[in-house]
């Protein structure tokens, strides 16, 4: 194993907001969690923001590449979805969600939007970071085994809801 895969990265060890104690907790990525990218849950309130507002209001601002996020809540027939609630959240520059750094204010780097009348949503932000999963578990004996490293590319996180239409959550790489 080389030196560089032995350093933990921050994002390694996540941080869960408590609300019903109002602060962080320590643990590990398990389950619909690790799914959900660890440490990058949902919150239960999420910061509900207009079409075009910035998401990112830390450092990272300042230190990252700011992008645009743009895109369109579609049915199965291509039909827009008006009033679909997206709710985004994404790692800053460093690979850190709000819920691993004490530094970020909670909702940092997530919002809340409602399509409009033709289903499209966007936002400003910074470009996300590509950060390192667990490797003390079974998916990092699986990684070490078949000689892969640990890195998770960079992405924004998505979960979808509108009425009569299922709940879906994703995640999608930026463009290059």
């Amino acid at each position: 194993m080389h030196a560089a895969s032995e350093r933990v990265h921050p994002a390694v060890r996540h941080a869960r907001f408590d609300q019903r104690r109002g602060r962080r907790e320590q643990r590990g990525a398990r389950g619909h969690d690790a799914v959900l990218g660890g440490g990058a849950v949902p919150l239960a309130r999420p910061p509900e923001r207009e079409l075009g507002a910035w998401i990112s209001a830390g450092p990272e601002r300042e230190r990252g590449t700011t992008t645009v996020v743009q895109g369109r809540v579609l049915d199965c027939d291509g039909t827009p979805l008006p009033g679909a609630v997206v709710d985004v959240w994404q790692a800053n520059d460093t690979g850190l969600y709000d819920t691993q750094d004490d530094n970020q204010d909670l909702g940092n780097l997530r919002g809340l939007f409602t399509t409009d009348a033709d289903g499209r949503y966007w936002f400003r932000t910074i470009r996300p970071s590509s950060y390192p999963v667990p490797t003390d578990g079974t998916a990092g004996r699986l990684l070490r085994a078949v000689g892969r490293h640990p890195m998770r590319p960079a992405h924004f996180h998505y979960r979808v809801t509108a009425p009569r239409i299922p709940a879906v959550d994703h995640a999608r790489l930026p463009r290059r």
